[in-house]
């Protein structure tokens, strides 16, 4: 059990085991072995609250509310919290993260972490796995990942399925096919695809939905008749339509359901279209979310409830849903996840209440 005690201000109450005492800022979590990451936080000043919600474990404030407790001589059950598995409204075992293999092959840290969390994965497939890792080691992988679910992002760096340009075309579409491949492989849920639109480039939309969909609808029937779902993402595309028309003719070429995928950040700072207006278009046939936060003009993948995104509305209109689309948080480190975890408890209440 390792009790961090963050503040200049000296405790109250001298704890029953002994503290490492820190002043921000504190030190980042992937620098730390395992065995040295905090079990519980006791916060001297309030004023560092803020910066705590990034900690992979219960923040209590020294004789104010903390970010999970306040400690006021009940020492048992503050080491309760401590001996507990952290996860905050129980959301760590409901949102997928995102992570590119090329960084959980290569990183020890990565490795831990989804063993140690037991997190449920939306893995990237990036040039370099598909190209260095994923030959003949899909048991490897899949060790990797243990026993949680598995989804796909599919590779989308540098590539334009829709392009006019036949040559660049076929480079792309055999990528995404080597990716199809390693997420059946991999028993992945769903596999996520970007269409590779963009609005200054494909002025006739309606023939680049043509064009994209002749070339993605055999990768796609390839991956329904695995069982794994493909959708569609939204990225700069400036409305929905182009989305929803893909949608559309894939689901026709294919006989089979293709679903879609808001990225609430994308739809937040790529476009003026509303996010209730995306949200009207999409959820009919919405089968996973992407969640991150930016401040508007971005796309910076921030912590959720740190940017402009309207998140308590998106918790609202997924509760009257009914069926909870598969959510995926999108982040750049683990403090981020922290941080979101807490905030989808608060704005959005417990996991399970839905």
């Amino acid at each position: 059990m390792v009790v961090w005690q963050v503040g200049e201000k000296k405790a109250r109450q001298t704890p029953p085991i002994g503290v490492r005492q820190l002043i921000s800022p504190l030190p980042a979590l992937a620098s730390l072995s395992f065995s040295d990451r905090p079990t519980a936080c006791l916060c001297t000043d309030p004023e560092l609250l803020e910066q705590l919600k990034g900690l992979p474990c219960p923040v209590w404030g020294d004789g104010f509310k903390g970010l999970e407790g306040c400690l006021q001589d009940n020492w048992p059950e503050f080491m309760a919290a401590a001996a507990a598995p952290f996860d905050p409204g129980g959301w760590c075992g409901v949102v997928y993260l995102c992570l590119p293999l090329s960084h959980l092959w290569a990183s020890r840290y990565y490795q831990q972490l989804v063993a140690n969390l037991k997190l449920n994965l939306e893995i990237g497939f990036d040039c370099q796995a598909l190209d260095e890792l994923i030959t003949n080691n899909f048991s490897k992988v899949r060790q990797m990942v243990g026993h949680g679910k598995l989804t796909a992002h599919m590779p989308f760096m540098d590539l334009h399925p829709g392009a006019t340009d036949y040559k660049i075309a076929a480079v792309s579409v055999e990528r995404l096919r080597q990716a199809a491949h390693a997420a059946i492989e991999l028993e992945a849920r769903r596999a996520v695809f970007h269409l590779g639109y963009d609005p200054r480039l494909n002025r006739e939309s309606e023939y680049f939905v043509r064009q994209v969909c002749t070339r993605l609808a055999p990768i796609m029937q390839q991956l329904q008749k695995a069982g794994c779902l493909p959708v569609i993402e939204n990225v700069f595309e400036p409305t929905p339509d182009v989305c929803l028309a893909a949608r559309q003719n894939l689901e026709q070429a294919t006989g089979h359901f293709v679903g879609l995928c808001l990225d609430v950040g994308h739809a937040q700072a790529f476009n003026n279209t509303s996010l209730r207006q995306w949200w009207d278009a999409f959820s009919p046939y919405l089968a996973e979310m992407h969640l991150h936060d930016n401040p508007g003009f971005d796309d910076l993948h921030q912590a959720i409830g740190s940017g402009v995104v309207d998140f308590r509305y998106l918790g609202e209109v997924v509760k009257s849903r009914g069926q909870r689309p598969l959510l995926t948080a999108e982040l750049r480190c683990e403090e981020a996840f922290w941080a979101s975890m807490r905030a989808l408890q608060e704005l959005w209440g417990p996991a399970n209440a839905d």
